[in-house]
């Protein structure tokens, strides 16, 4: 084990190091390259070992690449045991081992073994370097870093042909020992960085060293433990790190095996990608091109030495430019287009040198020579912007971390193989065949541009991790690079990731294209007369009948569709609401049975008692689409988008109360005039009456239920003020004599119509600062929850919900006992605390980005109620931080306020990045008042314009009311004498 001493710090010091160390490494690799492309023609080297002939002096040249080839292979089954430092600084201890019996040989056999075993350090180090850069570094800057180490490569490269051009006048061993010799020096530095920098923390974590990994984290990023970013960071490594163990530990053989995340097709996409690097033709130009220009194109020895050293230079001009821009340019482009100019390139040369004579006087000899050497100019970098690059990059990208070692030294086992093989047969080739050599390298490149094309994936600012999942998404290899090619356009990560949603969301509507998905209002017909729908007893989409799934596919990703900027007027307001004499109705103290399951549904067929007239058909059309699966964000059978229509079939109630909720949202859309919408609204009250009091006669409870959150959802659509409250006590008395046996894990019909109830209810009292209606006061909420064996995501959410409503109730109801408040917010906030504990890993978000230009995260969850279980966690986090706070002792008042305005940022942050990153219309209305209450509390300008922003997109995008609260918040932050210009908050 290489003891890490404390050299460099932390924070940026610390990368600047790892960067350095990596780049120091990369130079000595690129130094030994180059280095034997101008000894091979020394004199004095060609005495001591007998003028080898084209043939011996192919095997002393690609001995070198054969022990590379070994040294990948040694790292096959070392180098996940040793970790990434020590198999550094145990390659270098190889190579400084061969530099010294390279520049002592004196015999052909003591030469070939000193390249072998300088090759087998090197093999080790190109195999472990790329990895160890790759898990150290940002996602966003990873292309940059990785290939900026080709940069290195070539600046070594050139250092060692402008060595040995400087000691080819020098007499003696000297001019071509000390080149070599030279080697030790770059060794030795990347042994004394080794020391100084950390362990990978992704092969720490794998290894059980959690407390090493989150320190070495913490120190990489200058962070604290408990950083969100950090936080994050460590659950994203330890989630894949469960994936890819979940059924036994992987020996290296399993990597050439199909298993759930394709192991064995990404490492024979590593494999193919460094296959690509080496026959492409480099390494005629890096290791023989002082050979060719002399013997291809006639020049002098010091001509061609000289210029196949400024040839060597051209790759740190082209390798300068993916150092900038390959985080921009993608993989897959530059190896496409890159391919395409190599094989130019290698006809050109072919052609021009197909005029040469063999004593090289003739003019057009001369003239045809003079045209070629342009085009290695070219070649060269074209190669090092492009092949030179990517490969370095992409490789340690597209493998799983159970096989990141394995597989990338596998992968530039490749590179060293093909590049034996290539420099072994390069010699007797350029000899016998002269220009037609080249036709067979032009040949080759050309080749690869289908083969990237339909079968390499775009890895681009995609995290490691996230690169798992693209595979475990993407079915076949062409259908992985289809749903990844866009990644590779110039767009922040934010806009790549949009653009592989929308290509997922083409895959997802295409094999499910029978269920209803939610859409914003924009997508229904402008007004009635566009209108499709006519009327029919089958209501669907376009006078059709929908197949329906029970089951529930969300992916929680937001829309690809440009969404129109509705105008919402002021609606006038509509009294007619559900009062108090809806809690007054005739009840039975016990339940009536739950509404029959229905869950295997196929065929919707609506046919209410009156065939609906051509308004109702659009109206229904688009609550179908549209309006109704807003409701089921904790609804994986999706009741309200699927079984409430069923079951309106039979329920004239029902379905006029979907009629008149769907009719609310279009008449603020100004879709339909106020007069069908108050109509609708009427009737299903009428209906409804009726049934409080003779529901036991054939009305299933249900329906009632579900009947009465539509309605009230109808109203919430309406900024009442206080109003708001008045009609809800007499529903919510409903529900409380009703459900009074209810379950976190009944899914049925009732159960859901509660918790939608209980999650309006909670807005409402977020709005006005009001207690919850419902009577609670079950305490062992949670253990219901974690000592039953149904447990489920949905089950997660529900307790919370519950939490929440119980902690509105203790903070802004009454109660009889200080005591008793401050036991039951202790009791509250131990609980809220343990939820989050207990969570399953499915609550964990699938893509999280902190985008420099973004004033809060963008988060994306697998499933709506993932993201309602987190809105409503980080309110009551914010409530506890207001109303309880924690006070630290030894503060005076500035600092304690400091501190308590710290403890409510960052859950409002989560809460507004939660809330705004979903694209589903739901859960943004779940948390709009939400994030409108605990906005009062944020005082920075910027995050202060996004909430506005975000809550007028709302109001815009669906007709949800949020005009008051954005008044209300203008008027509380410009109380604090702030002040908003029209161009930052537009109304």
């Amino acid at each position: 084990m290489v003891p890490q001493l404390p050299m460099f710090g932390r924070g940026r010091t610390l990368q600047a190091a790892i960067t350095l160390t990596c780049a120091m490494a990369f130079i000595l690799f690129g130094y030994d390259q180059g280095v034997f492309g101008g000894i091979v023609n020394n004199e004095d080297w060609i005495s001591t070992f007998h003028s080898p002939n084209s043939g011996l002096e192919g095997i002393i040249v690609s001995v070198y690449n054969l022990g590379a080839f070994s040294g990948c292979i040694l790292t096959v089954f070392t180098g996940e045991k040793m970790g990434r430092r020590m198999s550094m600084w145990f390659a270098m201890v190889w190579i400084i081992v061969g530099a010294i019996l390279q520049s002592t040989a004196y015999s052909v056999p003591h030469l070939i073994i000193a390249r072998y075993v300088t090759g087998i350090g090197t093999g080790v180090e190109t195999s472990t370097v790329p990895v160890y850069q790759s898990e150290l570094c940002d996602a966003n800057k990873r292309g940059k870093l990785i290939s900026s180490e080709v940069f290195f490569i070539g600046l070594g490269i050139v250092i060692a042909y402008f060595f040995d051009y400087g000691m080819l006048h020098l007499d003696g061993g000297v001019a071509w020992r000390v080149p070599i010799a030279c080697q030790i020096v770059f060794a030795l530095a990347v042994i004394f960085f080794v020391l100084g920098i950390p362990e990978s923390p992704r092969w720490l974590y794998y290894h059980d060293r959690y407390d090493e990994a989150r320190k070495v984290l913490c120190d990489v990023w200058n962070a604290e433990l408990g950083d969100p970013g950090i936080t994050t960071q460590e659950r994203d490594i330890l989630q894949v790190i469960d994936l890819e163990k979940d059924h036994r530990e992987y020996t290296w053989t399993r990597i050439f095996k199909k298993d759930e995340v394709q192991t064995r097709r990404r490492v024979l996409l590593a494999w193919g990608m460094q296959f690509m690097n080496q026959v492409c033709g480099i390494n005629l130009i890096v290791y023989f091109m002082p050979s060719a220009l002399q013997d291809n194109v006639g020049l002098s020895h010091n001509m061609s030495q000289l210029l196949a050293g400024v040839i060597n230079c051209m790759f740190l001009v082209g390798a300068a430019i993916p150092s900038f821009l390959l985080d921009r340019m993608g993989r897959r482009g530059p190896m496409i287009y890159g391919s395409a100019g190599l094989g130019i390139c290698m006809l050109f040369v072919a052609i021009l040198l197909s005029f040469q004579s063999p004593d090289h006087s003739h003019s057009l000899t001369h003239a045809t020579a003079s045209a070629s050497i342009a085009f290695f100019f070219a070649y060269m970098i074209i190669y090092s912007a492009t092949a030179a690059v990517v490969p370095w990059a992409y490789v340690p990208e597209i493998l799983p971390l159970h096989a990141r070692a394995k597989g990338t030294a596998i992968g530039i086992s490749s590179n060293w193989l093909w590049n034996f093989a290539v420099v072994m047969i390069t010699p007797t080739i350029i000899d016998r065949l002269k220009w037609k050599a080249y036709l067979i390298f032009m040949c080759t490149n050309f080749a690869f541009i289908p083969l990237v094309y339909f079968f390499y994936p775009e890895t681009t600012n995609l995290t490691l991790e996230e690169v798992d999942y693209l595979f475990i998404e993407g079915g076949c290899s062409a259908s992985v690079a289809s749903v990844s090619k866009h990644v590779a356009n110039p767009l922040s990560g934010r806009e790549n990731l949009q653009l592989v949603e929308e290509e997922h969301e083409k895959d997802i509507s295409s094999t499910r294209s029978s269920d209803p998905q939610p859409s914003s209002p924009s997508s229904a017909p402008e007004n009635l007369e566009d209108s499709e729908v006519h009327g029919s007893p089958n209501i669907g989409i376009s006078g059709q009948n929908i197949p329906l799934e029970s089951g529930y596919l969300q992916g929680d990703f937001n829309s690809s569709t440009t969404r129109s900027r509705l105008l919402v007027q002021n609606a006038p307001v509509d009294t007619t609401i559900l009062d108090e004499n809806l809690g007054q109705a005739s009840l039975p103290t016990t339940c009536l049975p739950n509404t029959p399951s229905l869950s295997n549904p196929t065929i919707l067929s609506v046919q209410p008692h009156a065939t609906p007239d051509k308004a109702e058909a659009y109206i229904y059309s688009f609550y179908l689409q549209t309006a109704g699966p807003w409701l089921d964000i904790v609804s994986p059978n999706r009741f309200f988008g699927i079984h409430v229509p069923q079951i309106a079939a039979n329920e004239p109630a029902l379905f006029s109360a979907c009629l008149a909720y769907a009719s609310q949202v279009l008449y603020l859309h100004n879709r339909i005039p106020s007069r069908i919408k108050e109509s609708l609204h009427d009737r299903a009250v009428t209906q409804l009456t009726p049934m409080l009091t003779s529901f036991h006669e054939g009305h299933p409870l249900g329906s009632i239920l579900a009947t009465t959150v539509l309605l009230r959802m109808s109203e919430q659509f309406l900024e009442l003020g206080e109003d708001h409250q008045h009609h809800l006590y007499g529903s919510s008395t409903l529900f409380q004599v009703c459900l009074d046996e209810w379950s976190l894990f009944d899914d049925s019909l009732s159960s859901t119509s509660f918790w939608a109830y209980l999650r309006g209810s909670i807005r409402v009292s977020f709005m006005l600062e009001r207690p919850s209606p419902f009577e609670l006061g079950r305490s062992n909420i949670l253990q219901d929850l974690f000592k039953n064996s149904k447990m489920t995501d949905e089950a997660y959410t529900n307790a919370i919900t519950y939490l929440l409503a119980e902690i509105c109730t203790v903070f802004w109801g009454q109660t009889d006992s200080a005591v008793d408040i401050t036991s039951k917010m202790k009791s509250l906030e131990g609980a809220i605390y343990k939820w989050r504990d207990h969570l399953p890993a499915s609550f964990q978000p699938w893509y999280i980005e902190f985008g420099e230009n973004d004033t809060f995260p963008d988060v994306r969850y697998l499933a709506p109620w993932h993201c309602v279980g987190w809105q409503f966690f980080y309110a009551a986090q914010i409530m506890f931080a207001v109303y309880s706070p924690t006070i630290p002792e030894g503060l005076n008042v500035f600092n304690l306020t400091r501190a308590i305005e710290e403890k409510i940022a960052m859950p409002a942050r989560w809460l507004c990045g939660t809330t705004s990153s979903s694209g589903d219309c739901g859960v943004k209305i779940n948390g709009s008042h939400l994030v409108a209450w605990s906005a009062q509390f944020v005082t920075g300008r910027a995050e202060q314009s996004a909430i506005l922003n975000m809550l007028i997109s709302l109001w815009e995008e669906t007709g949800w009311p949020n005009q008051t609260s954005c008044s209300r918040l203008k008027g509380l932050w410009n109380g604090t004498r702030r002040h908003w210009t029209s161009d930052e908050v537009s109304t």
